[in-house]
């Protein structure tokens, strides 16, 4: 099954300041895009699950909280942060 990948408007708006604050650009794009797409097969074998449909997944630089709605086929990504 293939979930739609959507992003808060909040969540957007981390990852535009995160790709300002960061020198390293391509990479943050490549990663993001991997993010989806491995979103869109597989969210609720992706990191950690927390109350309800949250689950978050910590990376070597970032952090993701998302929701998995899997009724509607919906991940929905509620933030996003860089890990110093």
């Amino acid at each position: 099954m293939k979930f739609t990948v959507t992003w808060t408007d909040e969540a957007r708006d981390e990852l535009c300041e995160l790709f300002m604050a960061v020198p390293f650009r391509s990479e943050l794009s490549r990663v993001v895009n991997t993010l989806e797409s491995e979103l869109a097969r597989r969210p609720e074998s992706l990191g950690e699950s927390r109350e309800s449909n949250i689950r978050v997944l910590m990376g070597s630089h970032f952090g993701l909280m998302f929701e998995v709605l899997p009724d509607d086929c919906l991940v929905q990504v509620l933030h996003i942060g860089w890990l110093p």
